[in-house]
Parts: structure tokens; C-alpha cells; sequence
């Protein structure tokens, strides 16, 4: 698929959960053959939540035309600041079902992720994944990311990408 796909984005809510896991798995599943980590996909959304710490509360999902989630985002406002980036955001998680790569959802994703950082005031989002992952990394690149090697260091399983976010003045 490489037409360009317009989606509604939105809070998460409780009553996505079902749907919201189905992207996840779906995705984790990918990653698992990819990185070939046997069971990885096997977890569920609240264990996924649990084990990453996430919060329920920084979480969006992208619906299709028909109202499907065919995307999720878990992304951490305020997550830290760094001497060299400033205040920033960290996107934990960000899925696309298959079916919906390659049409511009990620990137959507992405936007809505960024317009949030920097009305949270922030002044880079940050992002991680692993260095097998050819395809996540390729689109970091797109959306302009750039290889962040102080993060790196963090987590040998994970390579650090960041986007700096420039801050559009208001009118007086």
C-alpha cells in the first residue's frame, strides 16, 4: 500500500483496549520475527503497559475512515532534559497495523506527537529502537530524526534517534 491514508487521531480510551492490543501484537510480532525474540509476542496491552511503565494517559490511537484503530502511540510528555536537547518528549511506543504501512500513518503519528511536544513546551522528541530493526530505523530517518549516540550508551539493546523541535513564535 502506498497511497497516502488521512486518519483521525485521538485519546486513547478503556474502550479501545481490545483494538489497541490488536496493533500492539500485531506489531510485536513483527518485531519478534525480526529480531528473532521468541515469546515477545505473547504480551498483552496491560502487560506491555506494566512492563514498560507506561500510563493509559499518554496514549493516542489512529482510526481509518471507518473508525478501525489501525494505529497506536504511547508517548511520554516531560520525560527529561538533557544539556544538549533541552526539555524532552519520548515516544515509547508507536505500532501501525501492516495492512496500513507505508501510507503516511506513522508519520501522522509522528506529526500529532510532535504538535503535542511543543505545545508541552518541549524542545526535541525522543525516540529508541533496536539496531536490527531496519525498517523503524529507516523511518526515523524519514520523519527526521537524527541518531542521538549520548542515548545509545543508555541501553546497548537500543539505538536513539531525535528530532529537535523548533519553536514557532506566537504573535504579540
Amino acid at each position: 500500500m502506498t497511497e497516502s491514508t488521512r486518519i483521525c487521531i485521538r485519546e486513547y480510551s478503556d474502550d479501545d483496549r481490545v483494538d489497541t492490543e490488536h496493533v500492539f501484537r500485531v506489531g510485536l510480532k513483527k518485531q519478534e520475527a525480526d529480531l528473532d525474540d521468541v515469546g515477545y509476542a505473547e504480551n498483552t496491552l496491560g502487560s506491555l503497559i506494566q512492563r514498560r511503565r507506561l500510563r493509559l494517559s499518554n496514549w493516542w490511537v489512529g482510526t481509518d475512515e471507518g473508525g478501525a484503530i489501525v494505529a497506536a502511540m504511547a508517548v511520554q510528555l516531560s520525560y527529561g532534559s538533557d544539556v544538549q536537547l533541552g526539555a524532552y518528549a519520548l515516544i515509547q511506543e508507536l505500532d501501525v497495523l501492516p495492512t496500513h504501512r507505508g501510507t503516511g500513518i506513522g508519520k501522522q503519528m509522528i506529526g500529532w506527537a510532535e504538535q503535542e511536544a511543543r505545545e508541552a513546551g518541549e524542545d526535541a522528541l525522543l525516540s529508541a529502537t533496536h539496531p536490527e530493526n531496519t525498517d523503524s530505523r529507516d523511518f526515523h530517518e524519514k520523519c527526521g530524526f537524527e541518531r542521538y549516540e549520548p542515548f545509545d550508551r543508555r541501553d546497548a539493546n537500543l539505538i536513539a534517534f531525535v528530532k529537535k523541535l523548533t519553536q514557532r513564535c506566537t504573535p504579540c
